[in-house]
């Protein structure tokens, strides 16, 4: 046997031993629970509407691809989110295959990720093996894996740079098998900035290293090492890049969208964490939160009895508790004290950056109890986390699947309406209405946002102001009406409710649209439907309805 053949036998046999080993098989089971799911989910949402920040990516990356779109992408929403897609539309792939590589292939690919962070990170196995499963579950994950946002991909190039910086960085490994470790700086550069580039508030992944490292090196020492500088050199044109050419507004406009000084401090931010954990359909039985305060509790406690000895310990869980302790509470202190909260905590994806810390914290505690029963019987300690974290799993899926499947028929009609427009129209025409970047994007014409015309909020709008609009406008052709846009004026729709007696519950009892005098009498199912109407020279004619949705075809 020549040595080429031994080498291919030596891999054959550690891959072999690898699958055998039941830590490998368990971690295979999750995985594929993950992928079932997200491909179950996948099925049902692949051409669901796209929603208002959907919709403005979208539209603007067709703009780019060359289609028919006059539309460009709101001033907080810069990523390269867009320029990717666009290349992707170029290459003529569908909607539903670049959602398809955009967003379940990451999403199926940091189960793998951060499996191999617990593995690199701590000796522990089941570490790793907790802390994947609460990847594959978790609710909020599942949810906007099936959505065109940008937290999934910038999640992905944020965990692949901490998965880098464990291998080779702390651990001295081949990073990925194949590149040396002291190339592990310049390449949890690169990927850091990446993650920024999708998301701009991900920026926190790059500081979730550089701080780590002045806690645990002396600041000389990384002042000495080259690749240091390799990689400051490397991210500062890239940042700049981003900043000059790719975004399309500087981060000081788009921070001060999202910041208030007249915001007295508080504590929402600390709410997500009940968002992400806690059972919706009984909160007492939320064992992940639970398990999550315990495990921080106990990485705070393990770092408290290290202080003053981190640089110089041995010991590596507790460098690893700091690290993702460290994950946390930067994550938090940008919303705490930056960003702060207006009413809520804003919505989960924006902490994507502290899931890791997170699943380690749940994943420390569960071992932890696992470990302090395993002195009565070895199958105890199973028997705890599949409880305990099979049953949280359970419910985040239970949380899930309402959610992801009440969605699917949102903005139906006004997606059907950008359709019809693309078919009853010419490339010159354009539509008036909202959501206005869904109707661009289904519609591929220009669509007006009402705003843009009157300069003043739309709902303020006078009919008279309104018809005068139309004649000032005559490349506008269609009206479109989402009945429950809650911009629009009084004189254009108008929902009345009803009570229901028998049940208490609140519903719509009738539809108006005054201006063409048309009523929809939905608990005795009558409607008086007018099919044309002029006002002051101005046509008013019922072109197509749809879901919640009218269309008026616009005549001079």
């Amino acid at each position: 046997m020549d040595d080429s053949s031994e080498i291919i036998q030596s891999r054959k046999n550690k891959v072999i031993a690898w699958i055998k080993d039941p830590y490998t098989l368990t971690f295979i089971t999750i995985l594929i629970l993950g992928i079932v799911i997200r491909l179950y989910y996948f099925s049902l949402t692949k051409s669901q509407p796209l929603w208002w920040d959907e919709a403005d990516y979208m539209a603007y990356a067709k703009n780019l691809a060359g289609f028919p779109v006059e539309w460009s992408v709101s001033s907080q929403h810069n990523t390269l989110f867009y320029y990717i897609v666009a290349l992707l539309f170029k290459f003529a792939l569908s909607e539903v295959a670049i959602k398809f590589i955009l967003e379940i292939l990451p999403s199926i690919l940091i189960i793998a990720i951060v499996y191999f962070i617990s593995v690199e990170a701590y000796k522990d196995k089941k570490i790793a093996l907790i802390s994947a499963f609460l990847m594959a579950t978790l609710w909020s994950i599942l949810f906007n894996s099936m959505r065109f946002h940008l937290g999934i991909p910038a999640l992905f190039f944020g965990l692949l740079a901490i998965l880098v910086f464990w291998q080779g960085y702390e651990k001295k490994k081949l990073i990925f098998g194949k590149i040396k470790s002291h190339w592990a700086i310049p390449l949890v550069a690169v990927l850091s900035v990446l993650s920024y580039g999708f998301r701009r508030g991900y920026f926190v992944f790059g500081f979730f290293f550089i701080i780590y490292m002045l806690l645990t090196r002396k600041f000389t020492h990384l002042v000495k090492d080259k690749y240091n500088w390799i990689a400051l050199a490397v991210s500062i044109p890239l940042i700049l890049f981003l900043e000059f050419f790719a975004f399309l507004a500087p981060i000081t406009k788009v921070a001060a969208k999202y910041t208030s000084g007249e915001t007295p401090f508080n504590l929402l931010p600390f709410d997500v964490f009940s968002a992400f954990f806690q059972n919706t359909s009984n909160a007492l039985a939320s064992p992940l939160l639970y398990l999550f305060w315990l495990g921080a509790l106990a990485l705070l406690a393990n770092i408290f009895i290290s202080l003053g000895h981190i640089r110089k310990s041995q010991n590596s869980k507790v460098r690893s508790d700091l690290f993702f302790i460290l994950t946390i509470a930067i994550t938090l202190s940008y919303f705490l004290f930056y960003q702060q909260a207006q009413g809520d905590f804003g919505e989960p994806r924006w902490y994507f950056p502290l899931l890791m810390g997170s699943f380690i914290c749940i994943s420390r505690s569960t071992t932890i109890i696992a470990n302090f029963f395993k002195k009565y019987h070895k199958y105890i300690p199973i028997i705890i986390i599949v409880v305990l974290v099979g049953y949280g799993g359970y419910y985040q899926i239970q949380h899930a699947d309402p959610i992801i499947k009440s969605k699917v028929s949102s903005f139906t009609g006004v997606k059907e309406a950008g359709l019809f427009i693309q078919s009853n129209s010419n490339p010159s025409d354009s539509a008036l209405g909202y959501p206005t970047p869904v109707l661009a994007y289904y519609s591929e014409r220009n669509v007006e946002d009402p705003e843009w015309i009157f300069e003043k909020r739309f709902s303020e709008v006078s009919l008279e102001e309104f018809t005068q609009a139309m004649k000032d406008n005559p490349e506008i052709r269609y009206l479109v009406i989402y009945i429950f846009e809650p911009a629009l004026p009084p004189w254009m729709v108008q929902l009345n409710y009803f009570q229901n007696s028998q049940n208490g519950q609140t519903i719509i009892g009738s539809i108006e649209v005054p201006f063409m005098d048309t009523q929809l009498d939905l608990i005795n199912q009558q409607q008086t439907v007018k099919e044309t109407m002029e006002i002051d020279g101005i046509t008013f004619r019922l072109a197509s309805t749809h879901q919640d949705t009218f269309i008026y075809e616009i005549s001079r």
